[in-house]
């Protein structure tokens, strides 16, 4: 188990860099993936705002990380993410 669990920190850190690596390189694309990610916030505390009004979350404040579902909803950071995979694959092989 030990090796499972450090295998996949080697390959998100691994993949994560790349992910930053491309974005430093690509301005245009870093402004716009920060740009949905500034929307998506925008959104967000919009419904946040509507829920707590409601007392349907508890969440502190606005800054509060993304959920998963918010996070799958952006498609450009999808496309990006999707792509460094393709560029810089962890695993190139799978023995069988």
């Amino acid at each position: 188990m030990g090796s499972i669990v450090h295998g996949a920190q080697e390959t998100t850190s691994s993949i994560l860099s790349r992910f930053i690596s491309l974005l430093a390189l690509d301005l245009v694309l870093q402004s716009r993936l920060r740009g949905e990610l500034l929307d998506a916030r925008q959104a967000c505390s919009a419904i946040l705002s509507f829920h707590i009004m409601q007392s349907l979350t508890k969440r502190k404040n606005s800054d509060e990380d993304f959920d998963f579902r918010e996070l799958d909803s952006l498609p450009l950071l999808d496309a990006v993410i999707r792509e460094t995979l393709r560029l810089f694959a962890p695993v190139t092989f799978v023995w069988r």
